[in-house]
């Protein structure tokens, strides 16, 4: 059979007094990156989060901050490892974050069976040392392993594989700021959200009415 091809912007009229018909096209696009609130465990957690503490008023929630590490680990309980969500330039709508920050941005990474957390702006990965969240330039395989579980809640838990009392990665609702925990309540429990970007964008050539683009 025959074969016609209509070009972007032309028609093709079937019959004697039918209806102009107009190609349809599909482009898929980058979307916005965004970040939606995690509330179920992956198979894995590879990929990179948004870490907040477990709370659900924007006013008093705190997002983690990449800070610089050294060889040997830096101390980084204090407020220097995280920015109010209202200062830190962060749109939450409903579960979803858009206008994230590279130095919110916190990579989850295989290693072995275990996880690292690394600050993608600092390049910093995060682990336990003497009962003390630290940062550190480079892996230490000693420290910066952790096992990421969540519950029925939607909170996620960070344990250490160092052990001891303190082998939570914690959020002090005294202090406001993340750091060793020695337990799992709920105070001490995170959310994490997921990096989520990619749409596609459906669209017709009629150059008279065009539709608005609809994104699935």
């Amino acid at each position: 059979a025959p074969r016609c091809s209509i070009p972007a912007g032309a028609s093709r009229t079937v019959g004697t007094g039918g209806t102009p018909l107009y190609a349809l096209y599909a482009r898929e696009e980058d979307g916005p990156i965004v970040y939606e609130l995690l509330t179920a465990a992956p198979a894995d957690w590879s990929g990179n989060y948004v870490i907040t503490n477990n709370t659900t008023n924007t006013g008093s929630m705190y997002v983690l901050k990449g800070v610089a590490g050294s060889a040997n680990g830096t101390n980084v309980e204090n407020s220097n490892n995280r920015s109010k969500l209202a200062d830190s330039g962060i749109t939450l709508d409903g579960n979803t974050m858009s206008g994230v920050a590279n130095d919110y941005v916190i990579t989850l990474s295989k290693n072995g069976s275990y996880y690292t957390v690394k600050s993608a702006a600092a390049g910093c990965y995060y682990g336990i040392s003497s009962s003390y969240l630290y940062a550190y330039s480079s892996v230490n395989s000693t420290n910066c392993d952790w096992t990421p579980d969540i519950n029925n809640s939607g909170l996620v838990q960070l344990k250490n594989k160092v052990g001891g009392n303190y082998p939570y990665f914690g959020w002090s609702s005294s202090k406001n700021y993340f750091w060793a925990s020695s337990s799992n309540k709920n105070a001490d429990i995170l959310k994490l959200y997921k990096e989520k970007h990619t749409s596609v964008t459906y669209y017709r050539t009629d150059p008279v009415d065009p539709p608005d683009p609809v994104d699935v």
